[in-house]
């Protein structure tokens, strides 16, 4: 037998290491794969040294051994998380000539989105009738931002689990379908808005505005990406004839009378019941005014100092008096209610929050000052203190009032005197009280400069006078410029001497009453010549 062997022998000038120009840079994944490759390709010789690392820095020893497979040609991980994102860069070392190559890569792991309320637990929201809540979807997730889709359904069309009280979304899910996308025109629930955002850390918040909260419904979000979905059904309870009041004040103060009043359409509630809960673990972002009570953990006895009133009327009303208020009473109440058809309860939730008792104080101090006659001065008292203190001025031990160049403003704290007299020299003291105490600031002011007549006080009488003289020269030129009439027929000559030295009337019209005759006084030009 004859066996023939070929080998071909290539010989290279020096050592290379060559790497794909043309590999692609960007590998995706979606969280929880079972694997995902990062290839390299490269040509070498010698077969070079491989070594990876992720964001500039080596691959711990916990990875390499459990989720991540350090190849010559790939980077392989198991068990695709979140984490996994980032930049990889393979570096390849010649060991003859030491010559590095290095190549980077961009893992893009994509996250379905996770709508955070869902994990907050509770499927049903109850709001006022007429009331304006606001519905919310959070996501996250990547790639973002995220598409984000709201739907209703109307009560009819999901009866019987609706009205259950179980709220169970498996089932919801199964046995109602008729989902109707939300516009502004549609929806028994008229719509005020509909916006999403995205903010810097990639969490999109989409919040549907309900303008007037009229009947029961069924919402839905949902948060869609390239790597999956997620949806959050709401059941939008709608309730009549609720509501709780803090009487006589809102925000009360420490050592306060208040009374907690919880009223209910009879027709609809009964069994009305007062309770006190902790209220430390209610974040203002958890809080509902008005929630099933099947949530909360409420004490096994309601509080006995609770009195019905109103039984007359159309409502009921259970009153919580409290009085002589302290720290020790702030806290979460409840008033639980029964719907005497369905006999679910509701929970009204109110958190009292007192505000501290502080005694008055006056935050600045009044300095002494010089001012000269007929210029204006101010002094400031700023104080402060709970509840508002009163602001009191006094000069030389007497109380001072707004007046004649005196003026009071910013509820007293701000003292101005205009037109500065000598007598407004002397000891001014601001003096603010509340119940809790008093606080004074005293300031002399000494005027200097001689005493002169303000020009107010010389403007009036000088225009006074010109004014009078004005209409008087006004009135005798309409005297002196209104003709007299002419007297009509012969005046005697013997009254001539009288009404020539008269003061009367004036010359010319003193010579138009003479008795002249032309014919008999003149001459014609040729008798003269």
């Amino acid at each position: 037998m004859t066996k023939t062997s070929r080998a071909t022998l290539v010989v290279y000038e020096k050592p290379f290491i060559i790497l794909n120009a043309q590999a692609v840079g960007t590998v995706e994944a979606t969280l929880g794969d079972r694997m995902v490759k990062i290839p390299v390709k490269y040509y070498a010789y010698p077969q070079p040294e491989v070594k990876w690392l992720k964001n500039g820095q080596s691959l711990s020893r916990e990875e390499q051994k459990y989720r991540v497979k350090l190849g010559r040609d790939a980077l392989t991980l198991y068990d695709v998380a979140e984490r996994d994102s980032g930049s990889y860069t393979v570096v390849l070392r010649n060991p003859s000539t030491k010559e590095e190559r290095r190549r980077s890569f961009q893992l893009l792991v994509n996250v379905p989105p996770q709508i955070f309320e869902k994990e907050m637990g509770g499927g049903g929201d109850i709001h006022m009738f007429g009331s304006s809540p606001s519905l919310r979807c959070t996501v996250r997730g990547s790639p973002s931002p995220i598409a984000v889709q709201w739907q209703w359904m109307p009560l009819e069309d999901c009866p019987l689990n609706f009205l259950s009280g179980g709220w169970k979304v498996e089932v919801l899910q199964k046995e109602c379908t008729e989902w109707r996308d939300i516009t502004n025109n549609t929806g028994l629930n008229p719509i005020d808005s509909l916006t999403t955002d995205t903010n810097r850390f990639n969490k999109t918040v989409s919040s549907l505005k309900i303008q007037k909260a009229q009947v029961h419904a069924l919402y839905r979000c949902l948060a869609s990406n390239k790597a999956g979905r997620d949806e959050r059904i709401i059941f939008f309870h709608v309730t009549r004839g609720l509501e709780l009041t803090l009487w006589p004040v809102e925000d009360p103060l420490e050592q306060a009378d208040v009374v907690l009043k919880c009223k209910a359409d009879k027709l609809i509630y009964r069994n009305l019941r007062w309770f006190r809960l902790g209220g430390e673990q209610w974040s203002p972002a958890h809080f509902l005014p008005v929630q099933p009570c099947r949530g909360l953990a409420l004490p096994p006895r309601p509080l006995p100092q609770a009195v019905l009133s109103g039984l007359g009327g159309p409502n009921v009303t259970l009153d919580l008096p409290l009085s002589n208020l302290s720290h020790r009473d702030q806290g979460l109440y409840a008033c639980q209610v029964e719907n005497t058809k369905t006999r679910e309860t509701t929970c009204l939730l109110h958190r009292l929050e007192l505000t501290a008792l502080q005694r008055s104080r006056i935050l600045a101090n009044l300095t002494d000052q010089r001012v000269n006659v007929s210029d204006t001065t101010t002094l400031l008292c700023p104080a402060t203190g709970t509840p508002r203190p009163t602001v009191l001025w006094t000069k030389n031990n007497h109380t001072l009032r707004e007046g004649s160049g005196v003026v009071l403003t910013q509820a007293n704290q701000t003292l101005t005197i205009q037109r500065v007299k000598k007598e407004d020299s002397g000891v001014y003291v601001c003096r603010a009280c509340n119940r809790l105490g008093c606080e004074s600031r005293h300031a002399e002011i000494h005027v200097e400069g001689a005493e002169k007549k303000t020009n107010v006080e010389l403007i009036v009488p000088i225009g006074s006078v010109v004014i009078a003289m004005f209409f008087w020269l006004i009135i005798v030129f309409v005297i002196r410029s209104r003709k007299r009439p002419g007297y009509h027929g012969d005046l005697k000559p013997g009254y001539l001497s009288i009404m020539v030295e008269s003061e009367d009337l004036p010359m010319d019209e003193q010579c138009e009453r003479l008795t002249y005759d032309p014919n008999k006084w003149e001459f014609p030009e040729t008798a003269s010549n």
